[in-house]
């Protein structure tokens, strides 16, 4: 498959994900942010929406799954800790939880110009 090809496909799938989302099909929209995630497994959009997603339908062992793929892909990024405790805290993982959170807290500061807003507020 040329780069092109994987380009357009890579396109497309996001674009049924999208419509998926618009009309409310979340399993529809959970297979392809899956068949991204085949295609790149280190797509961050991706695995984050599919995160977010799962844990919408209740499915917090998945979530942390998708969330814990995502900080070791990028251990610095600051939102992904904070969804990971709040799915460790939905788990009643509060240890882990708490650990996260304080991870996403300190990230978030050096990343945060002062006086600016938090990120996830």
């Amino acid at each position: 498959m040329s780069a092109a090809d994987r380009f357009f496909t890579r396109w497309w799938i996001n674009q049924r994900a999208s419509i998926a989302m618009l009309l409310k099909r979340s399993e529809a929209a959970i297979g392809c942010y899956r068949q991204l995630l085949s295609l790149d497994p280190g797509d961050e959009v991706a695995r984050s929406t599919l995160g977010n997603l799962l844990m919408e339908k209740g499915d917090a062992a998945g979530a942390s799954d998708e969330f814990e793929r995502l900080v070791e892909i990028n251990p610095a990024n600051a939102e992904a800790w904070f969804n990971l405790g709040f799915v460790y805290e939905q788990r009643d993982k509060l240890a882990d939880a708490e650990r996260c959170f304080r991870r996403a807290v300190e990230l978030n500061r050096r990343s945060t110009a002062p006086g600016t807003a938090w990120a996830w507020c």
